[in-house]
């Protein structure tokens, strides 16, 4: 399929802004589900300095500088992308890691994705892990699906423009959670059972209808045999072609559109964001 995304991001400042360097991720990745046939971005006011890397996750990162003061900072990014991936399940798993937990199989056999795995304790994260793969007889696709469906059809959906994901105690507690919380939560629960999983930003079609989006979150786990795999709990199903992946990080700051700072003389600060397919 192929998809043309406009996304802006509009700040305005309640006083003239000194801003310092400004990191954005809004040029999708090329990958086997996704490749990029156009894409540009405006700034105003205009940087002063533009560069473009690749960060330590594989994203792409485009970092801008500034001179002077501003009253605000206007973002438009469009791009052309052609999805490839229809069907999400088109792989063979290795079974070299048997079953469920994984312990520390999967740190000693691929040490190269320890960032997203285990580092904090989350047990109530782990306890729904735990239940939901001896549900599946330790098998890790059917816990993965299970964990996608649980969070979908358990949690009620909230709409939170703006702030931090919650922590997934706080998600289990309220029931409820944005895009982002589910996502959090979902690595949090395949990271007890060993799994390697990482916090993803992008866009997704939703309803077709419907021409106004969001900026959307999901999660990938890396599983042997078939790379890193979405699943987006708020839909409950396998990432396909209808998911277009901008970034992914270990860990939420890692994966966002948009990363700054401004001077502190300033206030405070109002976003305006906006993401059409076209």
């Amino acid at each position: 399929m192929i998809f043309h995304v406009r996304h802006r991001l509009k700040f305005s400042y309640t006083t003239p802004a000194v801003l310092g360097p400004q990191t954005l991720r809004l040029r999708p990745r090329e990958d086997g589900s996704q490749r990029v046939l156009d894409f540009h971005v405006v700034l105003t006011p205009e940087p002063s300095l533009l560069s473009t890397c690749l960060d330590e996750h594989g994203n792409v990162e485009t970092r801008a500088w500034f001179v002077g003061a501003t009253a605000g900072l206007d973002v438009l990014a469009e791009c052309t992308v052609e999805t490839l991936r229809q069907n999400p399940f088109d792989f063979v798993m290795d079974d070299d890691l048997g079953a469920l937990p994984w312990g520390r199989r999967m740190a000693e056999a691929r040490p190269g994705l320890a960032p997203c795995l285990p580092a904090l304790d989350q047990p109530e994260a782990a306890s729904l892990g735990a239940a939901l793969a001896r549900e599946g007889n330790g098998n890790a696709l059917a816990f993965l699906m299970r964990l996608n469906k649980w969070l979908f059809e358990k949690l009620a959906y909230e709409r939170r423009p703006d702030g931090a994901p919650q922590a997934p105690a706080e998600t289990l507690h309220r029931g409820i959670g944005a895009c982002r919380d589910r996502a959090v939560l979902f690595c949090a629960a395949a990271r007890s059972q060993g799994m390697a999983a990482r916090f993803v930003s992008g866009y997704a079609e939703g309803d077709p209808e419907k021409r106004l989006k969001d900026l959307h979150a999901w999660a990938e786990v890396f599983l042997p045999g078939a790379g890193w795999r979405g699943f987006d709990p708020s839909s409950g199903l396998a990432c396909g072609d209808r998911h277009i992946t901008l970034a992914a990080s270990p860990e939420p700051p890692g994966a966002a559109a948009l990363q700054g700072r401004y001077g502190a003389a300033v206030a405070g600060s109002h976003l305006e964001a906006e993401v059409m397919f076209v």
